[in-house]
């Protein structure tokens, strides 16, 4: 009674998709005798098993029972993050070609696996005097929280820097450890490891560097992330838990685009309101209202709303079904709103074709769509070298609520943006996002700070007839390369580094006229651009957002 699937239709969503090879045991208490067909879409987050009922009558308040296998019998794989998966079923009743949902939706609630390792995440505080730690043990699935409640032993040269770790709820009920450590008087960056002897585990926190940046520190977190009532699974909830107490991460915003599996209608942005303030936690944990506007013929934009959300415009509004007219209405709203461009390489014609300067400040160069800094008429670089003064985040683009991780599995790179604030709360972080004090790295909480005559990333300044390029890289696993970009070129590479960290000074010795750049856009004076890209052996990969030598000046 099971039969290999060819292809099939998703009957919650109106695209195609094709079958993995698998079979389906679909068995019913009673004598009814069925055929079943299994498929997933092609971001592998819907998974359709589509029963025929061949013979017999299905009798009310009857059970069933699924086995989903491959052809040779290996049970098909468990989910491999901790969330719950709603299971919808919909029956097609005979001379009916409407699928209707269940009234009652089962639910699958799924934990972390067993402990494998310690994980952790270290933010420096304003004061710089102390830092604030988390950590859970995670499993090795998908670094899933778990429920091991055993206090994580700092190893005896880190012992007397902590000052407090309790234990608190975490993600889904789990353990998590917070507390407050020292910040060591140092200019070198540290970290903090753990290890329990008596279960194995081990971990290493991300490095901090308290001396960097000026009096600011790096935030991390991810900006592009879909739920269920986009095209993904998970809630809201979920996804800014996982983000706070799973992923470890400073601050978060999703990017639903609505219209998808449900109607959009304003209760749905007021539900997404109410629960990115529940979990807003100035000095702890940052949310921002958000969702993505996709218009295919010029682009996808995310929008961003700081303190004061806005209304959600969608491509189907006739208010906003061209770029022109969403950054038109968006910005008589009166209030702070942001658009930031995503995979815009997958757009031939309109990524850049109606650039807005006052709302685009920064574009997603990374996420599970692959990188958009090289390669195309619409990739990061061209917009540069047109005149575009953009800075870089990095974003997931999760379709799993699983803000900060690639749906694609733990060894696969996404993104991550990091913001460099001397606080963390919505205005400080929209202000220095705006001031493109922000880089991107495709998931590791790698630190960079590049600086052209001493002025950070984002900045745009006047050529003054030296340009003394600056950085300091420290990686979270030893360095391969770290670049030098000037106008889109390589003009220094440093190889072979053998270490995680790196500091660098020399002076661009060129003359500033014969490399400058002519903008193609409505600027006048000619300009140089230099940033800094990096990628570690573990092939994690990172890039500052550029800083800009004007000819006469900002």
């Amino acid at each position: 009674n099971a039969r290999p699937l060819v292809h099939g239709t998703n009957v919650f969503q109106d695209q195609q998709v094709t079958g993995r090879g698998a079979t389906v045991k679909f068995e019913f208490k009673d004598e009814v005798k069925v055929e079943s067909m299994y498929s997933s879409n092609r971001y592998n987050y819907s998974h359709v098993i589509d029963t025929v009922i061949c013979s017999g009558t299905v009798p009310p308040n009857s059970t069933f029972k699924i086995w989903p296998a491959d052809p040779i019998g290996t049970l098909l794989r468990c989910p491999w993050f901790a969330q719950d998966a709603i299971i919808n079923i919909a029956v097609l009743k005979k001379g009916s070609d409407l699928y209707r949902r269940l009234k009652q939706i089962p639910v699958l609630h799924v934990k972390g696996g067993m402990p494998r390792l310690w994980k952790s995440s270290v933010t420096i505080d304003p004061s710089h005097d102390l830092a604030s730690i988390k950590v859970i043990a995670a499993d090795i699935e998908n670094l899933n929280p778990t429920d091991y409640d055993k206090k994580p032993n700092p190893l005896p040269e880190y012992a007397d820097d902590f000052l407090e770790l309790k234990k608190q709820d975490g993600y889904k009920g789990a353990c998590i450890w917070k507390g407050k450590i020292k910040v060591k008087d140092q200019v070198e960056p540290y970290r903090f490891e753990f290890l329990n002897r008596e279960s194995g585990l081990y971990g290493r926190s991300n490095p901090i560097a308290p001396s960097l940046y000026d009096g600011m520190q790096v935030y991390f977190g991810d900006l592009h992330g879909q739920c269920y009532k986009s095209y993904g699974i998970g809630t809201e909830e979920e996804y800014f838990a996982w983000a706070k107490d799973g992923e470890l991460l400073d601050f978060v915003a999703p990017a639903n685009h609505y219209g998808g599996r449900v109607i959009f209608d304003h209760i749905h942005r007021k539900d997404l309101i109410e629960v990115c303030d529940q979990f807003y936690d100035p000095g702890n944990f940052v949310t921002f209202y958000s969702y993505e506007w996709n218009g295919h013929q010029y682009g996808h934009r995310n929008v961003y709303y700081s303190e004061t959300p806005g209304e959600f415009y969608l491509s189907s509004d006739e208010r906003a079904n061209s770029i022109d007219k969403l950054h038109d209405t968006l910005g008589k709203q009166g209030i702070k709103v942001m658009t930031i461009p995503h995979h815009v390489n997958k757009f031939k014609d309109g990524s850049w074709a109606r650039h807005n300067p006052q709302l685009e400040r920064v574009v997603e160069v990374c996420s599970l769509w692959g990188n958009s800094e090289t390669r195309g008429d619409q990739c990061v670089q061209a917009a540069l070298k047109r005149g575009y003064r953009l800075g870089v985040v990095g974003g997931t683009d999760t379709h799993m609520s699983q803000a900060g991780r690639s749906p694609l599995g733990i060894y696969d790179p996404a993104g991550l943006s990091v913001i460099i604030s001397d606080k963390l709360d919505r205005e400080s972080l929209w202000e220095s996002l705006y001031n493109r004090r922000c880089y991107a790295t495709t998931g590791e909480k790698i630190i960079l700070d590049f600086r052209v005559n001493d002025k950070m990333m984002g900045s745009e300044l006047p050529y003054s007839g030296k340009c003394t390029i600056s950085g300091r890289v420290i990686g979270t696993n030893p360095l391969q390369t770290v670049e030098v970009v000037r106008n889109n070129e390589v003009i220094k590479r440093f190889e072979y580094i053998n270490s995680e960290t790196l500091e660098f000074s020399f002076d661009d010795q060129d003359d500033f006229l014969e490399i400058a750049l002519t903008p193609e856009i409505d600027l006048k004076e000619k300009f140089v651009f230099y940033y800094l890209r990096v990628t570690q052996k573990d092939y994690h990969w990172a890039m500052s957002s550029p800083v800009w030598i004007l000819e006469n000046g900002v």
